[in-house]
């Protein structure tokens, strides 16, 4: 199975201490000239997804990837120093190990006094670990409502209702959560079978794939998932498309 994690050295040479940035409103075209070819590319509805390798897939556990609607960038988030995104990103910086490790309590002084009088001091500091997608959504718990919304939409769904009938739908469940947890930075293993051989003999087409996103994206409506932790999840969908669909 692969969801944005693929181990391999920047695909795009640019000189030592070039940073290429993309900027919001650019063309696919431009970002492509910009950032030389895309490791994989995906368009869900009205959004298209250019996926790029960062060299830091398996610590960042993503690749680099520019969100375009009608072919204008609106998003990008960039792990690879190489690449910068002169917008806001929907995705925090990433704070480096190192300045991690050396983050220090500062005292702050709170406004109120507890009943002895004495001021209150809170601790903060002054750098802090970037949540994964799976914490920012909400943990176990949001992934399994989201995969039940998916599921019960999916079911219901004259598209694609036919695919559903007759299997285990709570191995299906099980392995849903499994996937999306795992997908989203979450602790879960996904053991299910390759997204290939899952999908084998179904004869899917892209108008199957797209109803099940739609299908998500309603539960993740529904469940008021917040539009960056959305696009991000459906990003991570989409770069399965081609394994789902056997193409």
């Amino acid at each position: 199975m692969r969801h944005l994690v693929l181990p391999f050295l920047l695909a795009v040479a640019l000189p030592v201490g070039a940073q290429a940035t993309i900027d919001p409103g650019m063309s696919r075209a431009a970002v492509i000239a910009r950032l030389g070819k895309p490791m994989l590319e995906r368009t869900l509805g009205d959004d298209t997804y250019i996926f790029y390798r960062n060299g830091c897939e398996k610590r960042c556990g993503m690749n680099d990837v520019v969100t375009l609607r009608h072919d204008a960038v609106t998003d990008a988030v960039f792990r690879s120093p190489r690449r910068a995104y002169s917008g806001a990103s929907s995705s925090p910086r990433a704070i480096p190990a190192a300045e991690a490790r050396h983050a220090r309590p500062t005292a702050v002084r709170d406004a109120e006094a507890n009943a002895d009088g004495a001021t209150v001091l809170s601790l903060s500091v002054t750098a802090t670990k970037k949540a994964t997608l799976f914490e920012r959504i909400g943990g176990l718990p949001a992934v399994k409502a989201a995969v039940h919304e998916m599921v019960t939409n999916a079911m219901a769904d004259a598209r694609i209702k036919a695919f559903f009938a007759g299997i285990d739908m709570v191995r299906v469940d099980k392995n849903l959560v499994d996937f999306v947890c795992s997908a989203s930075g979450g602790p879960c293993v996904y053991n299910g079978k390759s997204m290939p051989k899952a999908h084998e003999g179904l004869n899917l087409k892209a108008e199957h794939f797209n109803a099940l996103v739609e299908d998500l994206k309603k539960g993740l409506d529904k469940l008021k998932v917040p539009a960056a932790e959305q696009k991000e999840l459906l990003a991570a969908l989409a770069a399965t498309r081609s394994d789902v669909l056997g193409k």
